[in-house]
């Protein structure tokens, strides 16, 4: 059987509980697809995280971090333009 004629499984709820017995969320944890994914079980409940790690996640948080750092620069050079023209007061004679 091709891979093109296979059953597609339902997707999964991630990040909320479900109802589940114990047996289904060790068969789930098992699965190879959910091998970083995080699980908790709680009172027949269950709760599947999705860790969002690796260079994706990185890239992501290299991007942010360098244009929060970008703005910072430029309002920092504006700071430091207006306050140039200022003449000092606290310098000593």
């Amino acid at each position: 059987m091709s891979s093109l004629t296979t059953p597609l499984k339902p997707a999964l709820p991630t990040s909320t509980w479900i109802v589940a017995s114990w047996e289904d969320y060790l068969q789930l944890l098992a699965e190879p697809t959910l091998a970083k994914a995080k699980g908790y079980y709680h009172q027949n409940h269950m709760r599947i995280e999705l860790l969002s790690v690796g260079h994706d996640h990185a890239a992501g948080n290299a991007l942010i971090d360098f244009a929060v750092q970008l703005c910072s620069d430029d309002d920092n050079d504006q700071t430091r333009q207006k306050y140039a023209q200022r003449p000092n007061v606290w310098a000593r004679p």
